[in-house]
């Protein structure tokens, strides 16, 4: 008890006590009972200032780390606790941007020493509140809740989350993608920040990316058809087209989807450009493209004759400005979509095996 009380003390001067620690043993002397006291006020409902100061110290300890790294397993306890202390418990009392930030910090940290295996997260906590953030509306859609900093968060989680965690998602989701355009939006916006970031956590754990075909056809239709939720699709094609759950043989797609990235490119001079029309936005399409439909180099090699060729007058010198810019930017992107998609294909922790593989 007396760490705890110093702990307290610590946060209340500012002071971080870890960083007068000159060795592992002494930090965690500081910081394994700091642990178990903020779980002593969570489970006894105790003040919330309390409860806050604690936190604090949480965060600022977790740059300690650097000097002093903890185990796997220590580091695995303080994620745990801490998922579960943001997010599972009710809203209204403990989540607020102090708790998020600290989880923030931790989950970097892990990214860099954890492997998807030494720790599972559940998913469910994380999308209950995304839900209520960016769907339902709430009070916690206001200044409660840092949205850029939770959206941080759930993407730094991803790879942590439990086997199985993106069936589950899907099967969440799938009413929403057969929804409106704002519903469309929310469950590709969704998709984008829950599918994990690095695809061969999903391939060690067995994960069968062939149900997800069908979600991800429909995703593309939907872009090439709606302008207002085209962006948040584009990237979520892309994403999903990257980890390799969209790698399926559209072969006789190619001159529509090659249609449709004309109609993008080839905007009206006379329109101003729109949030739909950005830079960002083309990158995702271009990388989607590349990665979905261009399997070899002599194909890809062609596209991009046929690609330059179409668009000569637009990138011809006489013709400068916005739309030349906007023309070169993209065929720039694809080539770099296309180096991306090799460079993947030839590591070998991204390569697909063969019970991962569309038939």
């Amino acid at each position: 008890m007396a760490n705890a009380l110093l702990l307290r003390e610590g946060a209340k001067t500012d002071k971080l006590l870890p960083y007068e620690a000159n060795s592992e043993e002494e930090f965690r002397a500081y910081l394994l009972p700091g642990i178990e006291h903020l779980r002593d006020l969570v489970l006894n409902d105790g003040p919330l200032d309390e409860i806050r100061d604690c936190v604090h110290f949480l965060k600022r300890a977790c740059d300690v780390m650097i000097q002093m790294p903890l185990s796997t397993k220590e580091m695995a306890d303080v994620l745990l606790f801490l998922w579960e202390l943001v997010l599972c418990r009710p809203p209204d009392r403990f989540f607020c941007n102090e708790p998020l930030l600290a989880l923030h910090a931790w989950l970097r940290r892990a990214a860099c020493m954890l492997e998807p295996g030494d720790v599972q997260l559940p998913w469910r906590p994380a999308y209950k509140v995304w839900k209520l953030v960016k769907w339902v509306p709430s009070r916690l859609s206001g200044n409660l809740v840092n949205t850029a900093v939770l959206e941080q968060v759930i993407t730094y989680a991803n790879r942590f989350f439990t086997p199985g965690s993106d069936a589950e998602v899907m099967a969440e989701l799938r009413p929403y993608l057969c929804g409106t355009d704002t519903s469309l939006e929310y469950a590709c916006t969704t998709l984008f920040f829950f599918m994990p970031s690095r695809p061969h956590a999903w391939y060690a754990a067995g994960v069968d990316c062939v149900p997800w075909r069908h979600e991800m056809a429909q995703v593309w239709e939907h872009a090439r058809r709606h302008i207002s939720s085209k962006s948040a699709c584009m990237a979520t094609l892309a994403r999903a087209i990257r980890i390799g759950i969209g790698r399926v043989d559209l072969a006789d797609m190619r001159p529509v989807i090659f249609k449709q990235v004309l109609r993008y490119v080839r905007l009206n001079p006379n329109e101003p450009p729109g949030r739909d029309q950005s830079p960002m936005f083309h990158l995702s399409e271009s990388r989607a493209f590349v990665w979905l439909c261009l399997p070899n180099d002599d194909e890809f090699w062609a596209f991009v004759d046929d690609l330059v060729h179409v668009l000569e007058p637009e990138l011809h010198p006489s013709n400068a400005g916005h739309q030349q810019q906007l023309c070169a930017n993209f065929v720039s992107a694809v080539i770099q979509g296309f180096l991306a998609r090799r460079e993947s294909e030839m590591d070998p922790r991204t390569t697909i095996p063969e019970h991962a593989r569309t038939p």
